[in-house]
């Protein structure tokens, strides 16, 4: 025997390398065979290593956004505008009554007075928060004069010891053709001429829009040295031609009585 190789039978080096090649993968016949054998990577289930198909995104829907509640069309005709004391007001004309409003007034429980301006005012619907316009003339008209069913002049101030004007009248193109009005005040700090007085602290006028100067004019005069503030209270009872009560709401006004230069 040499050294360095060993001599095996012939069957027994048959069977070994039997052996070895049944443990190995069979070789490809084609080349087809090739493409169907496993990947090394390829997960359990996947002997082909075929990638899984991807997973469709959700789809994903816009929020619906509900429209603006549309409030109703405003119930009001513009009647006039002007200023009672120091306050700009607008006459509100509705099935034949007249409401007179300030910035800050709310009409009917639903409407409440937001602006009053030269040409308009805006009124905001209060159960749906929306402001609406009303113009105080058409479109491409010119404003007209104001049709109040009353108006009233009166300063803010008034110097101590002197004497000054509460103006009242009907105007041309108002409702109302006939009017009681009672101004209430303070006898203590004022003293009022040029009207019935029915009471201290109460005078009455009556006028007639057939009258040719449709207005009366109250004189007030400060009692007193010092210098304080009073309301006055008018109330009207208006009617019209036909002798049909015409609305008519005025505000209350502060007076201060200030000291004269």
């Amino acid at each position: 025997m040499k050294r360095g190789f060993i001599i095996l039978p012939v069957a027994v080096a048959a069977s070994i390398v039997a052996g070895v090649v049944q443990g190995a993968d069979p070789l490809p016949q084609s080349p087809d065979d090739g493409l169907l054998q496993r990947s090394p990577n390829a997960p359990a289930g996947k002997p082909f290593g075929v990638p899984p198909k991807p997973k469709p995104k959700p789809v994903v829907h816009a929020p619906v956004v509900a429209a603006p509640p549309v409030p109703p069309p405003l119930p009001y005709v513009y009647g006039g505008s002007g200023r009672l004391g120091n306050a700009a007001v607008v006459f509100l004309e509705k099935q034949g009554r007249s409401t007179i409003a300030r910035v800050g007034d709310v009409v009917d429980g639903a409407y409440k007075v937001e602006a009053i301006e030269r040409d308009r005012a805006v009124l905001r619907y209060i159960p749906y928060d929306v402001a609406q316009i009303m113009p105080f003339a058409p479109a491409g008209a010119s404003p007209s004069a104001p049709t109040a069913p009353l108006f009233v002049k009166l300063p803010e101030e008034i110097p101590l010891g002197r004497e000054s004007t509460l103006e009242i009248g009907i105007p041309r193109g108002s409702a109302a053709a006939k009017a009681t009005v009672e101004v209430a005040y303070d006898a203590e700090v004022l003293r009022v001429s040029g009207a019935k007085i029915i009471r201290p602290g109460r005078a009455v006028v009556e006028m007639s829009a057939q009258e040719q100067s449709r207005s009366k004019e109250l004189r007030l005069k400060p009692i007193g040295q010092v210098g304080t503030q009073t309301e006055l209270v008018i109330e009207v009872n208006a009617f019209d031609a036909k002798g049909k009560s015409v609305e008519v709401r005025v505000p209350e006004h502060t007076v201060s009585l200030v000291e004269g230069n």
